[in-house]
């Protein structure tokens, strides 16, 4: 159904009349790592289909995969989820721009150098001597 946001959402009603006592919940932790010969898991994949197990809280790495969606994208959206509507408009990025590192730190004889080049060397000297006397 489509609610007033042009997106699909299903009725609580809908919901529950999906679920059934045999229905078995499997957690998104579980459903990786669980050791099942190719025929078993077809089977489990085929409960997954028509509803006879339903799969909660998914991995961040099962999400994305049945969203075909790099993970790191969902990592962003996670940490980021009272700017949802802002970053589903395009009004920012998912994805913050990189923050440039700052240039290393110059060596202290190319600073001197460049003291030394702008005012002269004996103004240079008499900065530098006021400087280590905390005038």
């Amino acid at each position: 159904m489509r609610n007033g946001h042009l997106k699909y959402s299903a009725s609580p009603e809908l919901i529950n009349s999906l679920i059934t006592p045999d229905t078995r919940f499997l957690p998104g932790q579980y459903v990786p790592h669980v050791k099942r010969s190719l025929v078993e898991r077809a089977y489990e994949a085929a409960d997954l289909h028509t509803g006879r197990a339903v799969l909660v809280r998914p991995t961040v790495v099962l999400a994305a995969q049945i969203w075909r969606i790099n993970t790191t994208y969902v990592h962003h959206a996670l940490r980021r989820p009272n700017d949802r509507m802002l970053v589903e408009s395009g009004v920012v990025p998912l994805v913050p721009p990189a923050v440039k590192a700052l240039p290393a730190p110059a060596h202290p004889s190319a600073m001197a150098e460049a003291l030394v080049g702008m005012v002269g060397l004996d103004r240079a000297f008499d900065e530098l001597v006021a400087a280590a006397s905390g005038h």
